[in-house]
């Protein structure tokens, strides 16, 4: 009897069973630089949302006008009446010499509208549930009849700048009531710088007579 021939040897592929393919060095030096790569921009992309957060941060650090703040800068204002309604009453008496005397008169006018701008912020102070200071911020006084004038010049400056920055906080904040109060208020702060300004033979606008008059007293 003949001998069968031995069966084919069938090769097949199983699954999982298929040997790993050896990568050259030039592969594996091409895949590390991949990761390192990719590893570099990803550091780079969490580094600019990083500073992009910070830059938000930053600009969030101005924030915008509160209740609160605008009722601590109602009471800064007041403080700053008080402190008008007092020099203007010393002045208006002492201011003695020739060039000065119809000012004086009009001081005396000055005293009796800080009084008035000083009823309407503590009115406002109490529909806001504030209650109103009772010092005045400092007072300034001198002897001499033209350093009186620039003392109230430049406390009329200063005024004008608050209540400018006063007014806008009132309509971010929706009390337009308030902001014209405050408004009908500087008109009056205005005319007193004028006023103040021609006796003293300068233009009324702070910003165009920088250097100005004598220097003023720290403290």
């Amino acid at each position: 009897m003949q001998a069968s021939a031995p069966p084919a040897r069938i090769f097949t592929r199983r699954a999982g069973r298929i040997p790993a393919q050896k990568s050259s060095p030039r592969q594996r030096r091409r895949g590390i630089t991949h990761n390192v790569n990719r590893e570099i921009g990803m550091a780079e992309a969490a580094k600019k949302g990083s500073s992009s957060r910070d830059a938000g941060k930053g600009q969030s650090s101005n924030q915008p006008a509160t209740r609160e703040s605008l009722i601590q800068g109602l009471q800064e204002d007041l403080a700053r009446e008080y402190k008008a309604i007092i020099q203007y009453i010393i002045f208006s008496q002492k201011v003695d010499t020739a060039r000065f005397m119809s000012i004086a008169q009009e001081l005396q006018v000055h005293a009796h509208q800080e009084l008035d701008h000083a009823l309407k912020i503590a009115r406002q102070l109490d529909y806001l549930g504030a209650y109103p200071v009772h010092e005045p911020a400092q007072v300034q006084v001198s002897d001499d009849n033209e350093e009186m004038l620039w003392i109230d010049l430049r406390a009329e400056d200063d005024t004008i700048r608050h209540y400018r920055t006063r007014i806008r906080q009132a309509e971010s904040l929706g009390e337009y009531a308030l902001a014209e109060t405050l408004q009908e208020i500087i008109k009056q702060e205005q005319d007193h710088q004028i006023e103040l300004a021609a006796a003293l033979g300068v233009v009324p606008d702070d910003s165009q007579r920088q250097g100005q008059g004598p220097k003023q007293k720290k403290g």
